[in-house]
């Protein structure tokens, strides 16, 4: 049967007569919800047989701690009857809006009852369990109405739900960004209110419904849904015929009702969202989490062609600035069928529409830059939206979750429209099918809740006083302690978490960047020890399987508090107990970040100077020089702490020019940084600074900032010697005259 699809039988949207017939048989689609449901069992679920509360989907380490603590807290918040809005248990002793984070507070509400009576772990897997056939459900019910295809819809309906974007979101542990049904059964409802098949209040009355669930659920999707829906919107008043366009003029006004009740019905989450200033820039950066021109070919990592050799070369040949491989993965099957369907049908308005809006996905998926292969060839229209409200935070490899609806729904019509044989559709469906396979291994999916008895057992009871605040190590994402506070039912605070970019009085701090990031630390002790004093921390909680962690960043965490505080006097479960009193850390209470820091860039600075001294001296060639070059060559350590910034590396910088100068230079405040440079202005041809971007800046001497100095080898020289000199003898008054003076010289 050969659909056309400007010319459909009823109504302005397809409905060929194969709708009708399957329209009574299996009316909502349970038949392939159940499908999806036993595929998610299958893939990533029967590795939780028997262990539902003891294992959880999810490998990242961070994210699904994360969503198991917004579970328990919801759960928390009904019991004790507080303000879900706000709670000081995570960055103690400061106060977090969780408006701004990605806690889902419907699916927190809903699974409630759960959570109180089997604990977060269980509500967590029910909710990643679910999010993925949840999605290709709500696209089953979209495309059955578009091709009337029963097994058209079915098979679609998978390759959007377990496509590359939702497989690796799943993996990562993030189901805010995979309950996406409500956007697609909008989309559904919008369609049949165009063939006049629900009545306007009916309609606003769901519409209403759906927009309300999603933005409790992720207001980020909720935003972009919006942006896209807009731009389908008007594509559509242009591309289509005039009757098509009449009925959509029509359709502004519920749509636009329907808007304004749900912003209604969320205005209490309003009102919390806007009571905190906006970031000034978005949270991340774009770029690193923007889809590669080779991400529409390469596998997802969640994928079962990953484990293929060739396809594994390719990742690990990827540049570390290239983060999310296969989250825009169509595969060529799919990507043949596009370009053949396009062909075909690319004189049909609709066909046109959906095109456009597939590019359009595509593109600014790409983010603010065309990169191939990690290089960036040329500036895209995604910069664009970091100028936006709310979208600025979108990160760009979302986008492509709209790109998996188009690109399935093209599929799925091309099944049911197409005159090729049974057999053909089948090993042509069979071949897509097999291209966006998930990993079989049950072990890939799934992973035990690593919390250490301490708190499983109650032993934490005989430590802590309740709402004590402790310093957990593992620190920040790199650790699950706030799996440990939502197993222990919220019973202690935490100096510290993983909730997205730390609060900026938190960043200040070098101890708490060293940490959270999983880097070197200069003086340990008093770092550290100043951090806990500010932040009324009277306990540290190390769990004592990171000295032999895999993870890198763990054990550099361990070393830095053992560094810091000696060997642990106490140990319990599994767990090294530091206790302080307030009085322990009274000769620390008075040290200010600013300060800490000027340390930090000072002995930094030094580093760096030193070794590109002894690069320069060892006549290695300039135009390689780079603080990775450096790095591989052993004349720098490869962890040091960057600025005032999680999101700054390792805070250095080193480059030559043709001329033979070279630049060296450090990311840190203003503030903290004019002291490095009235140290070394004397020695350098030229100091220039450039601000840095982020989204909690806070301007003025705690403006983050690059400074880069500009020398001969002869300043460097004398600048590597004053650095010397001052690491030598800090208390030394004339260490920096002594240090310029030239050798043999009288001094």
């Amino acid at each position: 049967m050969q659909v056309s699809l400007d010319a459909p039988a009823r109504g302005v949207v397809a409905w060929p007569p194969a709708m009708k017939r399957t329209a009574i048989r299996d009316r909502y689609g349970m038949g392939a919800l159940g499908i999806y449901l036993a595929l998610s069992m299958l893939f990533f679920g029967r590795g939780l047989v028997g262990h539902f509360t003891t294992r959880h989907v999810g490998k990242a380490v961070g994210d699904p701690a994360l969503i198991a603590w917004f579970l328990q807290w919801l759960a928390h918040a009904i019991v004790h009857r507080i303000n879900p809005f706000y709670t000081n248990l995570l960055w103690a002793p400061a106060t977090l809006n969780m408006a701004w984070t990605t806690w889902m507070p419907l699916i927190g509400l809903l699974l409630a009852p759960v959570t109180h009576a089997l604990g977060p772990v269980t509500s967590l897997n029910v909710v990643f369990l679910l999010a993925l056939p949840f999605g290709s459900w709500s696209a089953f019910m979209l495309y059955r109405y578009l091709t009337g295809s029963w097994w058209a819809s079915l098979v679609g309906g998978y390759l959007f739900g377990f496509s590359g974007y939702m497989l690796y979101r799943l993996w990562e542990g993030d189901p805010q960004l995979l309950l996406v049904f409500p956007i697609v059964l909008s989309l559904w409802l919008v369609l049949r209110a165009l063939n006049d098949e629900i009545k306007p209040l009916g309609f606003v009355g769901v519409m209403t419904a759906m927009l309300a669930v999603e933005f409790l659920i992720s207001l980020e999707i909720f935003a972009t849904a919006t942006m896209f829906g807009g731009i389908a919107f008007a594509l559509a008043l242009v591309l289509l015929e005039n009757e098509t366009r009449r009925r959509l003029r029509a359709l502004i006004i519920p749509i636009v009702i329907s808007y304004a009740i749900a912003l209604a019905v969320v205005s209490p989450y309003l009102y919390f969202f806007f009571s905190t200033a906006a970031p000034r820039a978005p949270m991340w950066q774009p770029f690193l989490f923007s889809a590669d021109l080779l991400f529409f070919v390469l596998p997802s990592w969640a994928g079962e062609l990953a484990r293929f050799g060739v396809v594994a070369r390719v990742f690990e040949r990827m540049p570390n600035t290239v983060t999310y491989v296969g989250f825009s993965y169509l595969g060529p099957v799919l990507l043949a069928i596009i370009a053949v369907f396009t062909w075909r049908h690319w004189r049909e308005a609709r066909m046109r529409l959906l095109l456009w809006m597939m590019l359009i996905a595509a593109v600014l998926s790409c983010g603010p830059w065309l990169t191939v292969g990690g290089r960036r060839l040329m500036l895209m229209p995604g910069a664009l939206l970091a100028n936006l409200p709310l979208l600025r935070n979108a990160l760009p490899v979302w986008f492509t979750m709209y790109l998996m609806l188009g690109a399935a729904l093209v599929f799925a019509m091309w099944l049911a429209s197409s005159n090729a044989g049974t057999a053909a559709k089948c090993g042509v469906t069979l071949a897509a099918v097999l291209f966006a396979m998930p990993r079989l291994s049950s072990a890939f999916w799934d992973t035990p809740v690593d919390t250490p008895a301490f708190f499983l057992s109650g032993a934490y009871r005989d430590y802590l006083q309740p709402l004590e605040i402790v310093l957990p190590i593992p620190y920040g994402w790199r650790g699950n302690s706030l799996m440990w506070q939502a197993q222990s039912e919220m019973y202690f605070r935490m100096a510290g978490a993983w909730t997205g970019p730390p609060p900026a009085e938190f960043e200040r701090w070098p101890a708490m960047v060293a940490l959270f990031n999983g880097k070197y630390l200069p003086d340990p002790e008093m770092q550290l020890k100043a951090f806990m004093a500010a932040h009324q921390v009277t306990a540290v909680l190390v769990d004592a399987s990171i000295k032999d962690s895999s993870d890198t960043q763990q054990r550099q965490q361990y070393r830095t508090v053992l560094a810091a505080m000696g060997p642990a006097p106490a140990a319990a479960d599994g767990v090294l107990i530091y206790r302080f009193r307030p009085v322990d850390l009274a000769p620390w209470r008075d040290l200010k970040p600013l300060d800490l820091e000027r340390r930090i860039n000072a002995a930094r600075f030094a580093a760096l100077l030193d070794a590109v001294d002894r690069y320069v001296q060892s006549g290695a060639d300039l135009i390689q020089l780079s603080p990775q070059r450096l790095e591989q060559m052993g004349f720098i350590r490869d962890d040091w702490l960057g600025g005032p910034s999680i999101r700054i590396s390792s805070g250095l910088w080193a480059k030559s020019h043709r001329d033979g100068t070279i630049e060296v230079g450090t990311f840190g405040s203003r503030g903290a940084l004019a002291a490095l440079t009235a140290l070394y202005r004397d020695d350098a041809l030229k100091v220039s600074t450039t601000p840095v971007v982020t989204s909690e800046n806070p301007g003025g001497n705690e403006e983050l900032e690059l400074m880069v100095m500009t020398f001969d080898r002869g300043g460097l020289a004398r600048a590597t010697r004053l650095a010397h000199a001052l690491a030598s003898s800090d208390s030394e008054p004339n260490a920096k005259d002594s240090a310029r003076t030239p050798s043999g010289a009288p001094h």
